[in-house]
């Protein structure tokens, strides 16, 4: 992924992300939501193994910051979709 730089924190920051974002705004409805969620093997595992982003995390040191990152990322997913929900009741 290409950032300001070439070097990002936020993943909203992304080139990529903010190209697949205006091709959705542009193209289909600028009110819906675009929120990063990079791809890991680790959604291989979730899957096949019934393991959590969580029990990843704490099962390695040296991948720990990796599955927090993608744990924060679906959090907010989780999060922009439970105020979608909060306000179309």
């Amino acid at each position: 992924m290409r950032g300001k730089d070439d070097v990002f924190e936020n993943w909203e920051d992304c080139e990529d992300m903010q190209a697949i974002k205006q091709a959705i705004h542009m193209r289909i409805n600028p009110k819906i939501p675009v929120l990063p969620l990079q791809y890991s093997p680790a959604f291989d595992l979730i899957i096949d193994e019934g393991k959590s982003l969580t029990w990843l995390a704490n099962t390695s040191k040296q991948a720990k910051p990796y599955f927090k990152k993608l744990l924060r990322q679906w959090q907010d997913i989780g999060s922009a979709i439970q105020a979608l929900l909060s306000n179309s009741s």
